[in-house]
């Protein structure tokens, strides 16, 4: 996972981890899934993406001003690539959700990690693992939307380079995290 935050203004802010999937390649600029969200938000919120390609096994979230309205946050492959089990990304995510809290992020949204070719043997073990464990304590969220489960993800050819998926991918996952957030966020 990897962190990405979006400058501030008075429409508020929209904080977002969880490695490529949220930092976006180039090659998605304008449909980046950040970008996907703000354009759909009630509000229009501003972003400013800080995103990394990695693990957040690292870190521990986010701690700097200006405080975000909303925080959404993704489970990545690169968590379970690093040869950690399930009850340490969940583990990890309850301590960035706990840092956020602490920060002042008063809504925030976990999302599940979906599967891709990448992960085999243990590493899609654990992914399943951690995505129960995510699903029964929301580690501290206020919501868990489980893209994992949704038919869309379950199509590899509906993922170009076999983890990340395609535009239409990154539409319905903005779709449904606005479904979520829409209601629970006061921007």
């Amino acid at each position: 996972m990897s962190l990405a935050f979006f400058a501030a203004s008075r429409r508020g802010l929209i904080l977002g981890d969880g490695d490529s999937m949220v930092a976006s390649p180039p090659a998605n600029a304008g449909t980046d899934l950040l970008t996907l969200i703000a354009q759909r938000m009630r509000g229009r919120p501003n972003t400013r993406n800080i995103a990394v390609s990695g693990s957040t096994s690292g870190h521990s979230g986010y701690a700097t001003a200006p405080v975000p309205s909303f925080g959404y946050l993704h489970t990545g492959h690169n968590s379970y690539n690093s040869a950690v089990t399930g009850a340490f990304v969940h583990s990890n995510l309850t301590t960035i959700v706990t840092n956020w809290r602490n920060a002042g992020i008063a809504t925030i949204i976990l999302g599940t990690c979906f599967p891709g070719v990448d992960l085999v043997g243990s590493e899609e073990t654990e992914r399943l693992a951690g995505n129960a464990l995510i699903l029964g304590d929301k580690c501290g969220a206020d919501a868990v939307i489980d893209f994992a489960a949704l038919a869309y993800f379950q199509n590899t050819a509906n993922f170009p380079d076999g983890i990340h998926p395609d535009e239409s991918g990154r539409i319905l996952m903005a779709q449904a995290i606005v479904a979520v957030a829409n209601p629970l966020v006061h921007l």
